[in-house]
């Protein structure tokens, strides 16, 4: 997120805190006959969540091909 996503260190806690919620909820345990204790589809969903508002620009437009945002090719 701060890195790639180019969020503020605030920013970047702020959404893990949010998204720690759903991922480590009760709702999202997985049953004892499973592997694991929650289920990594709920994170992944709110990762692309977060990815997607942040690639939309403020004016709805999209800013994956701005190039001094999304950086050079092959940059992490």
């Amino acid at each position: 997120m701060l890195g790639r996503l180019r969020m503020s260190t605030t920013e970047a806690l702020e959404k893990y805190n949010t998204i720690a919620g759903h991922i480590f909820s009760a709702k999202n345990r997985k049953r004892m006959t499973q592997e694991g204790k929650f289920k990594a589809t709920t994170l992944e969903q709110e990762m692309k969540k977060i990815v997607a508002a942040k690639i939309q620009g403020s004016d709805g437009e999209s800013r994956m091909l701005d190039k001094d945002y999304a950086g050079e090719k092959g940059a992490a």
